[in-house]
Parts: C-alpha cells; structure tokens; sequence
C-alpha cells in the first residue's frame, strides 16, 4: 500500500515542525515537504504531487484565494487542508473552502487529530465541524 504523501506549508517555521513531527511515525504517512514562502507552494506541489498539502490559512487566503484556484487547476490530485488559529471565523473559512480547500484543522488540535484528518481527507472526506455542514450546504445549494 502506497503511502499518504503529505506537504506542509506554512511560514511559521514552528508550525510545519510541529505537523512534521506529529506525522513523521504514523504508519503510512510520509511527510515529503516543508514549505515555508508561497512562491515555492505551486512548483513543489507540481513536482512531488503529494496527496495532501496541509496549508496554513494566511497563505491560502490571499487576494481572491489565487493560491488555492490555482492549486485545483494545476493540481487537481492534491487535496488542501488548511492550518487554521482559532482566531479564524467561519466566514473567513467559508470562501477556502468553495474555493479549493477540502477542510481544516485549528494548530490547537493538531495533536489530537492530524493523523485522523489526514486519513479521512485521504478516504475523500471533509474536515469540517459538524456545525459548519449546513452552512456550506445552505451556501452551496442556495
């Protein structure tokens, strides 16, 4: 069985340690990346074409989230998973989302969920509360 691949982007030094950390002996995962500029996102996702990119939310949310439609153009077999604060509010969320994200994780639960997230977003689920479900079902079909 192939293993997931998963890159990190992040500019928080920190942050892509902490996931590469939390990752690196979970039994079928392999971390292949740890971006830290935005610049490097699109070539790196061209060239090593990981499953998942975990990408933190203050790269992701640029001018018309041109960094997330141009990952769902170019790289449609990766799937986006944004890092997120908990200052972060759904509705900030809600254009990542219909815009190429597949889901997020806040940073204060990634030791609790990351492994999880990975293999569910891998199995083509949503990382999304529950809470959140009818408002992008509302948003989505209305």
């Amino acid at each position: 069985m192939r293993p997931i691949t998963v890159a990190i982007a992040d500019r928080d030094r920190s942050g892509r340690v902490a996931c590469k950390r939390l990752l690196r002996h979970i039994p079928g995962i392999r971390v292949v990346a740890g971006l830290g500029l935005r610049q490097d996102v699109v070539p790196t996702t061209l060239e090593i074409k990981p499953r998942i990119l975990l990408c933190s939310f203050d790269l992701a949310a640029d001018a018309g989230y041109s960094l997330l439609l141009t990952l769902r153009r170019e790289c449609p077999e990766t799937l986006i998973m944004l890092l997120t604060d908990y200052q972060v509010q759904e509705d900030q969320l809600m254009p990542a989302l219909f815009n190429g994200a597949v889901g997020f994780i806040t940073r204060a639960s990634l030791q609790s969920q990351l492994p999880s997230a990975v293999r569910g977003v891998d199995r083509g689920e949503a990382w999304v509360p529950r809470k959140m479900l009818g408002t992008i079902l509302a948003d989505h079909t209305g």
